[in-house]
């Protein structure tokens, strides 16, 4: 009879058999790219792809979406991944389709746990930038047949519905700006959908790297103030955060490259 009952991991060291719960990882990520964008160069350029300047809010809710990069992690069938091999016989899975699988069954069922949550991002036009963040691999997400929730089994020591609630409950917590009701809608511009999605895979390269965003098992509700301060740290420390280096003065052409002044290409 099995009596531990697992929850969520994002990641796992399988040489010590660490994990990191799935909701933590999720924030690590979502905290990077929220960084990334209060940067001077990033906030510029997302601006300018978007069209038009992004409120607090539309940040917000812009971090919920990447989030959600990999909420099909909750599957059993990839949670199996981190289980002694006899919890589950039947093949493990990846997470890329099971992430649009998770939205599609949890737009369909009104008793998903997650229906709620899926109803309100659509409204904020969402679509297009949740298969960009699902595509942060770098390849571009894939429709599929509709999925059954007979695929996500509910185990005696796994339970998916209240780990999702887990996750649930970390989004309102984590992002309250995200969720108060307005009609304000989300960039839908190309351009912007394309500079999304480069950035969503940057920021899981750098949530992803346990150096810089220790493992932490338990979930923990207060766990994003630590995600916050590990990823203001760890963007000054690989240098794409600058702002903390002193200015210096201007050097001249000869300065640069010993010789005195430009050709008409280089000026």
């Amino acid at each position: 009879m099995v009596e531990m009952k697992f929850q969520a991991w994002g990641k796992t060291d399988r040489n010590n058999g660490s994990f990191h719960h799935l909701a933590h990882h999720l924030m690590d990520v979502a905290a990077v790219f929220q960084h990334l964008l209060e940067l001077p160069t990033f906030r510029d350029r997302a601006e300018k792809a978007a069209g038009s300047r992004l409120s607090r809010r539309t940040l917000s809710r812009l971090g919920v979406i990447v989030f959600l990069h990999d909420i099909g992690k909750l599957h059993p069938g990839f949670q199996a991944k981190g289980w002694p091999e006899e919890l589950w016989q039947r093949t493990k899975l990846g997470h890329v389709k099971e992430n649009l699988s998770f939205l599609k069954l949890a737009w369909a069922y009104p008793d998903h746990p997650f229906h709620g949550v899926t109803n309100i991002v659509s409204r904020w036009g969402a679509i297009p930038l949740l298969c960009a963040s699902f595509s942060h691999h770098g390849r571009p997400i894939k429709d599929g047949p509709q999925d059954s929730l007979k695929n996500w089994s509910e185990l005696p020591h796994y339970d998916w519905r209240t780990e999702t609630e887990t996750i649930v409950d970390a989004l309102h917590r984590w992002f309250p700006d995200a969720f108060i009701e307005d009609d304000e809608h989300l960039p839908d511009d190309p351009l912007f959908s394309h500079f999304f999605a480069g950035l969503a895979a940057l920021a899981d390269w750098v949530g992803s790297d346990k150096r810089f965003f220790e493992f932490v098992p338990e979930f923990d509700p207060q766990y994003d103030r630590t995600s916050r301060d590990r990823a203001a740290k760890v963007l000054i420390g690989i240098g794409l955060d600058v702002r903390h280096l002193p200015r210096r003065p201007s050097l001249s052409f000869a300065e640069l490259t010993d010789f005195a002044r430009p050709n008409p290409a280089q000026a």
